[in-house]
């Protein structure tokens, strides 16, 4: 992409009601040029990006709750990925008023434990609600 430098950097996107979520950090010298080849239309909002909020439910408080619930959603289900003792692909995220739902099969059940603890210290979560069966056991 022209004029933005995404080393080492990570976005995570979520999406709700219609809404699409960026949360990261890039920097840029300028905006890139939207890709009308694909059909994408430049961005309506041409603002500068400033640094990212410390937890999602921070960021988007007054937004209302479906985009804070996506953004919890995200929040999550990046630790998860990242963490090495997760399966974070494997397991489904999902979150409805903070209350977050994790589904799926996991290897072992340290590794269910890794994803309640996990999920219960993400900002923003209420209550976890933990679903995660492993895989040749109950």
């Amino acid at each position: 992409m022209r004029g933005l430098d995404m080393t080492k950097r990570i976005v995570e996107i979520a999406s709700a009601a219609a809404l699409v979520l960026c949360m990261g950090a890039a920097s840029a010298a300028e905006p890139p040029a939207p890709n009308n080849d694909a059909g994408i239309s430049a961005p309506r909002d041409q603002g500068t990006v400033s640094a990212p909020a410390k937890e999602p439910a921070e960021a988007f408080t007054g937004v209302g709750q479906t985009l804070i619930d996506a953004a919890i959603t995200t929040s999550v289900r990046s630790k998860l990925i990242s963490n090495p003792s997760t399966s974070g692909r494997n397991i489904k995220v999902t979150t409805e008023d903070g209350v977050v739902v994790l589904s799926g099969r996991v290897g072992s059940a340290t590794e269910k434990s890794v994803a309640l603890e996990i999920a219960s210290n993400t900002k923003g979560v209420k209550d976890v609600r933990n679903g995660l069966m492993i895989e040749g056991g109950s």
